[in-house]
């Protein structure tokens, strides 16, 4: 389960930026794959719940050697992805979204063959969209290393999804280590790791959505 937790992690955080959509007979099919080595992280301002008024932001950054999109078309080099997604707490105790900005770019990347350490670095566009439904463009540079803890593990998993009109599959076979992580962007530091690992796996997960 904690395999399939991390493949979706990874799938979100570089899928939903990188993959492109093929329709056919009214289904929408994003198919994403991803090879080779690499680590995620997700930072938070708030790891536990944020109180009335406040505030938070929650990062993840995700990094791999390769990756392929929907279209069949390959990365040309390593590919570093953010998303950073603000929200905050008002004073009746609900949630309220504030923004979210979403990027990816090639990247320079350091990693062991032993999945013991990490760091990686690049600067490129982004997106940020509002409450309002405004978006805006920018650039980040975005730092992040990774230092492994515990044991290596091979993961093999398959799994298949059903709810309504959307399905999924996802296949996963690598190698992974947990992690601590830190990371920056345009220099600031992003709070506390919630969730970080390193590895090198071969992964391919399909979304169908049907009559999309």
């Amino acid at each position: 389960m904690k395999a399939l937790i991390r493949l979706a992690g990874m799938v979100s955080a570089i899928g939903a930026v990188l993959a492109t959509s093929v329709t056919a007979s009214a289904s929408t099919v994003d198919q994403f794959s991803m090879a080779g080595s690499g680590a995620d992280a997700v930072f938070s301002t708030c790891p536990t719940l944020p109180v009335p008024g406040q505030v938070c932001t929650d990062t993840r950054i995700a990094v791999a050697n390769q990756i392929t999109r929907a279209d069949g078309s390959t990365s040309p080099g390593t590919t570093l992805s953010i998303d950073v997604f603000k929200y905050g707490m008002d004073s009746s105790g609900s949630f309220f979204f504030v923004s979210d900005t979403a990027g990816f770019g090639l990247a320079s990347m350091s990693i062991d063959s032993r999945l013991t350490s990490a760091s990686a670095s690049a600067t490129f566009p982004v997106v940020t969209c509002f409450a309002d439904g405004t978006c805006t463009d920018g650039t980040m540079t975005v730092s992040a290393s990774w230092s492994g803890q515990g044991d290596l593990r091979h993961d093999v998993s398959n799994f298949h999804f059903s709810k309504g009109d959307v399905s999924g599959t996802s296949h996963f076979n690598g190698f992974l280590r947990s992690a601590s992580a830190n990371g920056t962007v345009n220099g600031s530091g992003l709070g506390d790791s919630l969730f970080a690992d390193l590895f090198n796996v071969k992964s391919v997960a399909v979304l169908i959505c049907h009559m999309c």
